[in-house]
């Protein structure tokens, strides 16, 4: 970045939240609001006039999913940095946000200084992350965008997946389905293996796109970090 303070851009249904955000950034220094909106259609109307380097989406908008926005964005070739806001942060609702275009996920228990600091880096190109982490997040933006995967599935391994999914254990998904462990065990390896993943987020991925019409925090649970990186 040169010497021109950073354009902001806020997309954030809460009022409350908003105005805070609002307060947050006006006063950091080399940061420069440049706009705000609370739903997706005011976010797409807004956003090509306003012409940020950095956006911040909220995640549960109430006319639609902040993916829309984000996918917006991406579509549009807009050179904006795109950081995904939500109360949750569980490897569904991460995988959704990156499929759609977020460089960055942030709960909202960020801090202030936490905040700025991640869009002064996304906005410089850097990192926000360590190395393991962002290996992890790559696989899941490089999943593939087909259906073939899934259709190698059986009903089984599909009903699995979704428990899989919403973070359950191998332990939970047996008591769930009524399978032992290590026919579970067995499922989980058959699963990934079709969907030529490697680990569980990347499958928690496919199942994130194939149920893209949920609202957005319908996998959600707490989660105590309050950034999760791209």
């Amino acid at each position: 970045m040169n010497d021109q303070p950073i354009r902001v851009f806020i997309v954030e249904a809460e009022e409350l939240m908003r105005a805070g955000l609002r307060l947050a950034l006006d006063g950091a220094p080399g940061l420069h609001l440049v706009g705000e909106a609370s739903t997706v259609a005011e976010a797409t109307a807004r956003l090509p006039l306003a012409d940020p380097d950095v956006v911040l989406v909220d995640l549960n908008l109430p006319d639609g999913c902040g993916t829309r926005v984000l996918g917006f964005l991406r579509s549009t070739g807009a050179h904006a940095r795109r950081v995904a806001l939500t109360a949750y942060g569980d490897e569904p609702v991460v995988a959704h946000a990156v499929h759609a275009g977020a460089e960055a996920v942030l709960t909202t228990r960020v801090s202030i200084d936490e905040l700025v600091d991640s869009i002064q880096r996304l906005a410089a190109g850097r990192p926000l992350t360590d190395q393991r982490h962002q290996r992890r997040i790559d696989e899941l933006a490089r999943v593939a965008d087909h259906d073939e995967h899934l259709g190698r599935l059986t009903h089984q391994e599909w009903t699995l997946l979704g428990h899989l999914a919403r973070g359950f254990t191998n332990r939970e998904i047996a008591r769930e389905m009524g399978l032992s462990d290590k026919t579970v065990k067995n499922y989980v390896s058959s699963v990934m293996m079709k969907l030529e993943v490697t680990h569980r987020a990347a499958a928690a991925a496919y199942y994130a796109r194939a149920e893209a019409q949920l609202p957005c925090s319908a996998h959600a649970s707490a989660m105590g970090d309050s950034v999760i990186r791209y």
